[in-house]
């Protein structure tokens, strides 16, 4: 059959549906489950560290390899089924022994690895637990093998419809290891490979979600001296003091601002994966589709009452620091205006006092013009009585009072016309 052309991501994408499909479980089993933190750039590191293991425990050269473009690796080893997934910033591993009474012992599974392995896992722990799953067998007493692994404070519920019973304390135990105890109600394999999975992911995104919180409330008292710093400034800006105090306030916003903005997008990633991973608890505790045991929490409800809060004060912190960002921002651009329109006033001002002085300015050329054509009209009357008196005193019958008397209103005008012509011939040419 002849198709369209394929996009070039279809069966990438495709595959991704299918990319951490959970394993088939039968009772009875021990499983031992770590996350480990740890950055994008140590995955070459894990693969390593995997083939290592899984060639010292296969003993053979056809062992599938570990594929760089795959985030999962599982393998069936001698001595238990291996398992290893990648996320964006953890690493799960999970060992599964399957048969017999290891199920009965919690963290018997780490016996299948060689010692040592497990310490020297690249990253950080952040989670671990060991989980038993064993069948439900007739006269065997659910609640006080429970009660023998946790003690008298623990939380269980039936799941997947009484397909399973689940029991968990959430405390860490002397190994440093948290544990769960699911007993198989006539569930097959790959329902109870569901079930646990669910289980195990519940802790882990619980846990993962968490680690925002430190940050939380490291910031509090932070962002509270900063909300007071920002009310000062709104204060001063809302009493309308002298613009003097503007550039002052302004490097105060300014400075806030920067300070604020800085923080949260330093805690933006936590924040927000905090939000991812607390939707994934909240949707991995709904598909158990829990049933209540008489007198136990469910994983809701403990959850509700254990993890909620913690959430609401991730979430707080980070409304807290997206209204101060904005409101930083808000009174940044409220005195900006202020400042702009004072300048404004200013230059009006500054204006209107150029066009006073420049006023001035002509008025006082025109009077120093008037004084300059009656100063060269005087000079120049001078000089032509000068020449007047010295014809008379030629011999010529020269007047020279009255010569000059004459000369001074043609010199005035001639000098009048002159200043004028210089005068225009200067705006002429600044225009």
């Amino acid at each position: 059959m002849n198709l369209p052309a394929e996009h070039a991501l279809r069966e990438v994408l495709n595959d991704e549906i299918h990319a951490r499909p959970p394993e088939a479980m039968r009772a009875p089993l021990s499983i031992s489950y770590l996350v480990m933190l740890s950055p994008p750039t140590a995955v070459e590191q894990e693969r390593a560290y995997v083939e290592t293991l899984v060639g010292e425990l296969a003993g053979a050269s056809d062992i599938p390899p570990l594929n760089a473009s795959n985030n999962l690796y599982s393998i069936e080893l001698p001595t238990c089924h291996f398992k290893v997934e990648w996320h964006t910033e953890f690493t799960r591993y999970t060992i599964t022994v399957e048969g017999g009474r290891k199920g009965w012992e919690p963290g018997s599974a780490l016996a299948a690895l060689p010692p040592g392995w497990i310490g020297g896992l690249p990253g950080e722990l952040v989670y671990a637990t060991h989980c038993s799953v064993l069948p439900a067998q007739a006269g065997v007493d659910e609640l006080a093998m429970a009660r023998a692994y946790f003690g008298d404070s623990y939380v269980g519920a039936g799941v997947s419809g009484g397909a399973a019973t689940a029991y968990t304390d959430f405390e860490l135990q002397t190994d440093r290891f948290n544990l769960f105890l699911v007993f198989a109600h006539g569930t097959n394999a790959q329902q109870l490979g569901r079930i646990v999975q669910r289980l195990l992911e519940i802790n882990t995104y619980w846990i993962l979600a968490l680690l925002a919180l430190p940050a939380a409330r490291e910031l509090g008292p932070a962002l509270s001296a900063q909300e007071e710093r920002l009310q000062q400034v709104s204060r001063s800006l809302a009493l309308g003091k002298s613009s003097r105090d503007d550039p002052m306030l302004l490097r105060a916003l300014t400075d806030l601002e920067a300070e604020v903005g800085n923080q949260a997008t330093e805690h933006a990633y936590r924040f927000s994966a905090s939000r991812a991973y607390y939707a994934l608890v909240t949707q991995r505790v709904h598909d158990l589709r829990e049933t209540r045991i008489p007198h136990l929490q469910t994983f809701a409800e403990f959850t509700d009452r254990r993890l909620a809060p913690a959430m609401a004060t991730c979430q707080n912190v980070e409304a807290r620091q997206a209204a101060l960002v904005e409101g930083a921002s808000r009174a940044t651009r409220l005195l900006a205006t202020r400042v702009s329109v004072n300048q404004e006033l200013q230059n009006q001002a500054l204006l209107a006092s150029m066009d006073s002085r420049a006023r001035l300015q002509l008025r006082l050329q025109q009077t120093v013009e008037g004084l300059s054509v009656a100063a060269i009209t005087y000079y120049v009357a001078g000089l032509v009585s000068y020449v007047a008196s010295g014809f008379d005193d030629a011999g010529y019958p020269v007047d020279a009072t009255l010569v000059t008397a004459l000369s001074v209103p043609l010199v005035l005008v001639t000098v009048a016309l002159g200043v004028r012509h210089v005068r225009m011939r200067v705006a002429g040419g600044d225009e």
